[in-house]
């Protein structure tokens, strides 16, 4: 589960599993002057540490739905096991085990079986932001700046500028072709959400986390573009 980090000058960006990481990666393809550095915060005492600490940094992290990452976190288990089980060479039983899988995957999960732990506060780079820098007067580090992942390859690449070649979408379900196909077998969104993820899940879902990013568009911490 990767985390990456971007940066040139005072400018740093997060990149999350699931939140745009392989997509900044490619920025720092793509640009010379953007540096990589990859590894999670609570992993060393040099780089992200000091990048909080620093009050000239800025810290721009892409943000989305816990469900809706909770969600492509099932498609890329879904595509994982299907890339080991499937003969791509096969295409006339393509689909039929595609949807073999797919049904067998679903049937583990039927009940509420299907716990989700991609929860943002399960990240420590999130719980050392409320832990020491959201709502936090005191708080003389890094500026931190949350925005909506959808704009990170478009809106977002144009805010910092026009000498950068644009973020590219990576790793969508739009884009990626085996995603693609399997939604098509999987359940409803709705029915996938009331009976296959687990009561509590999403219960501190909405209750907690989906009401604390919807406000937190309210504060000084979110970047609107």
């Amino acid at each position: 589960m990767s985390t990456r980090y971007l940066i040139k000058e005072n400018t740093v960006i997060l990149g999350l599993y699931k939140n745009g990481s392989q997509s900044l990666k490619q920025l720092s393809h793509n640009n010379p002057s953007w540096k990589v550095w990859e590894g999670e915060m609570i992993r060393s005492n040099t780089g992200p540490l000091q990048w909080l600490k620093n009050k000239d940094v800025t810290l721009y992290i892409p943000i989305r739905d816990e469900f809706e990452r909770a969600l492509s976190g099932l498609k890329e288990e879904l595509v994982v096991d299907i890339t080991n089980e499937i003969n791509f060479k096969d295409p006339l039983e393509r689909n039929t085990k595609i949807q073999k899988i797919v049904e067998d995957k679903f049937k583990q999960y039927e009940g509420g079986n299907y716990y989700c732990t991609t929860t943002y506060i399960n990240k420590p780079e999130i719980a050392y932001f409320f832990k020491n820098i959201f709502l936090n007067k005191k708080w003389d580090g890094c500026t931190v700046k949350f925005f909506d992942m959808k704009y990170l390859s478009n809106k977002f690449s144009e805010f910092l500028g026009e000498d950068i070649d644009n973020i590219p979408l990576r790793n969508t379900a739009a884009k990626d072709g085996l995603k693609r196909e399997l939604i098509h077998f999987m359940p409803h969104t709705h029915r996938l959400y009331r009976q296959y993820f687990n009561s509590e899940w999403i219960y501190s879902y909405e209750n907690l986390w989906k009401p604390i990013w919807d406000r937190m568009r309210d504060t000084e911490y979110w970047l609107h573009l």
